[in-house]
Order: C-alpha cells, then sequence, then structure tokens
C-alpha cells in the first residue's frame, strides 16, 4: 500500500511539472542499455547518472564473473535537480523532511532510486542500495547480513572514470570510527 501512494504522488508531480511555467526545468527521459533516468536536471546530468549506474553494473559483473547481471525486480533512477524537489519525496522525521543526498524505495514490482543532484556527491547512499539490489537479482543463495552489508559498503565507495573502476574506498565515517 506504501509503495502504491509512493507511486501515485511520484506520478502526481511528474504529470504536473508537464504543466509548469516555461521558466521551469522540464522533466527529462534519458534510457541506457539497461536504465532508465528520469531527471529535471537537464539531459546532460540525466546521461551522467546513467552512465555511472552502467559502469557499476559493469564492475559488479566483472568482480562477481557474471556475464549476465540482472536484478530482481526494474529500477527506475530519479534525479531532482535540487534538494527542494528531493525534498518533496523525502521522508519525514519529526515532522520535516529529512536530508538526503539519495533515497532507496524498494517495490515488489519496481524499486525507485531517487538523487539530488544538487550535492557534491550523491553516489554513495544510492550505490549501497544498489549493491542490494544487484545481490537479489544475482546470487542463488543467501548470504548473512554482515556479509551483504559489507559488500554493499565495499560497493559504495566506487569510483570510475574514463580510464580505471577504483572499488574499496575507506569511507570517510567509517574511517573515523576505526581511528
Amino acid at each position: 500500500m506504501r509503495n502504491l501512494k509512493f507511486c501515485l504522488v511520484f506520478g502526481c508531480v511528474v504529470f504536473c511539472s508537464r504543466f509548469s511555467f516555461a521558466g521551469d526545468p522540464q522533466w527529462v527521459e534519458v534510457r541506457s542499455p539497461n536504465f532508465s533516468v528520469i531527471t529535471d536536471a537537464g539531459e546532460k546530468r540525466g546521461r551522467d547518472v546513467a552512465l555511472h549506474f552502467e559502469q557499476m553494473r559493469s564492475v559488479f559483473g566483472a568482480l562477481m564473473t557474471k556475464a549476465n547481471v540482472n536484478l530482481s525486480v526494474p529500477l527506475q533512477i530519479v534525479a531532482f535537480r535540487n534538494t527542494k524537489e528531493m525534498r518533496q519525496v523525502a521522508p519525514m522525521f519529526n515532522g520535516k523532511p529529512t536530508e538526503v543526498a539519495g533515497l532507496f524505495q524498494g517495490g515488489e514490482d519496481r524499486s525507485f532510486i531517487m538523487l539530488d543532484m544538487s550535492v557534491e556527491n550523491p553516489w554513495s547512499v544510492v550505490f549501497h542500495e544498489y549493491a542490494h539490489r544487484l545481490m537479489d537479482g544475482n546470487l542463488e543463495f543467501r548470504t548473512d547480513p554482515w556479509f551483504e552489508e559489507g559488500f554493499a559498503e565495499y560497493f559504495s565507495s566506487i569510483e570510475v572514470d574514463n580510464k580505471e573502476a577504483r572499488v574499496g574506498k575507506i569511507p570517510a565515517e567509517t574511517y573515523e570510527i576505526l581511528q
């Protein structure tokens, strides 16, 4: 029921955005071989988001030696141009929207990843959750929660550019705790 409510609210936001004022950014959909990104941050930023997810998917396949990388349910990526837009779908805490750079909403028939494109690094939170989805769709056995969380945290640090992929960098918060 909660997922249905979220989908209805999200659909209304996207639908109403089509009737916005001429000066307001328009929502566009960018498709890559494995992803669909809906964004009001512009086509270029949408392509950047799709590229990041394609790169992470490729790194996952290489590390897990899988030719075909599957997801248990389709994933829809929504990239908001700024924090104000992101707050419209952010969870509430004490009556106020939480400040999040990224958000994952799982569902039985579709999952959503939402990103705030105005922050410096929206990737680590959503890559952590995306790693969970990759494990769900590609491992034929269940693993212990400590392994799943460790694996997802490992993947949350992925950095990819045109030449190489770097995975496994210790997140700053974890490094401070370990010191």
